[in-house]
């Protein structure tokens, strides 16, 4: 039964987008420390104070329900991932200009348009969500929003485990050398130490304290590709997604008075052309094969 929801088009495109943006957002703010202490490096209470100002975020959300009833969530997707790009360009200007001065307020900015971005982003899918068992009830004459939920949910569960593992998977790739771990060579492995007196290492060049150090460029080049390029290639396709979702205020209200009409008795032939557009592209079934003789649970 759980794989019967992906029959629904509107669900795919809307699963789609909030899986790909999600995980985009996981990555980014897993990397985003690592990236401000050894990519741009600034100490590690700076790298926090990014995360910090998803404060920001509270007025957004208010802002958002406004959005969400004037302009729907194809607007509200759109300028969401247009505020996340954004900032993700400028944190990549910073990596490749790398100013010697104000690296951190430079940052702190692009943090700022970002959260904004991200507080759009976590309103709007489960805002839309409930629109989705309407959608599938005109195919099934069934009411399973449960089962919805718990894909959905599944989905994000699953993804969120993903995002942390490809940044790990990523820094790896690129030789990325962790201080905090015991047994560390730094010495043997060419580190040296990001400030001055901040390591110590015994005589075989074991790590005694934890410490930050100065990474090698293809560490570096790498953390720069997952704070910026890989949260922007999935961001991107959710973007890209969220254009085709059709399923609004308008179109929701024209597939329930049609709901309404066939429960009242209504005959599905006399169905208008836009009820009948609509169902099909939310559906994405011919209306023939949309309000079933017998519901899916008495088949």
């Amino acid at each position: 039964e759980f794989t019967s929801v992906f029959r629904n088009s509107s669900y795919n495109k809307h699963l789609t987008v909030y899986l790909f943006s999600f995980t985009g957002k996981d990555v980014y703010a897993s990397a985003l420390t690592f990236f401000a202490v050894y990519a741009v490096g600034m100490s590690e209470s700076q790298g926090f104070w990014l995360q910090a100002v998803s404060i920001v975020g509270i007025p957004m959300t208010i802002w958002a329900m406004f959005l969400m009833l004037s302009h729907g969530p194809r607007f509200l997707w759109a300028f969401s991932f247009t505020l996340i790009l954004a900032s993700l360009a400028g944190v990549g200007a910073i990596y490749l200009i790398g100013p010697e001065s104000n690296a951190f307020i430079y940052l702190l900015a692009t943090a700022v348009i970002y959260q904004c971005g991200r507080a759009l982003l976590e309103y709007t899918p489960w805002n839309v969500y409930p629109f989705i068992p309407d959608v599938d009830y005109i195919m099934t004459r069934e009411d399973r929003a449960g089962i919805y939920a718990a894909v959905m949910t599944f989905g994000r569960k699953s993804t969120g485990a993903l995002g942390t593992f490809l940044v790990g998977w990523f820094m790896d790739l690129g030789g990325f050398v962790n201080p905090l771990e015991k047994g560390t060579n730094l010495a043997a492995s060419g580190y040296t130490p990001l400030h001055e007196g901040a390591c110590k290492v015994d005589a075989s060049g074991a790590l005694e304290s934890s410490c930050q150090v100065v990474q090698s460029a293809g560490a570096s080049h790498m953390i720069a590709f997952v704070t910026v390029i890989l949260p922007a290639i999935l961001i991107g396709v959710a973007l890209l997604v969220s254009r085709f979702v059709k399923l609004d205020k308008h179109t929701h209200a024209i597939l329930m008075d049609e709901i309404h009409r066939l429960e009242a008795g209504g005959a599905k032939e006399d169905a208008t052309p836009e009820a009948r557009k609509v169902a099909e592209d939310l559906t994405g079934h011919s209306w023939d094969e949309l309000w079933p003789e017998v519901p899916l649970s008495q088949r």
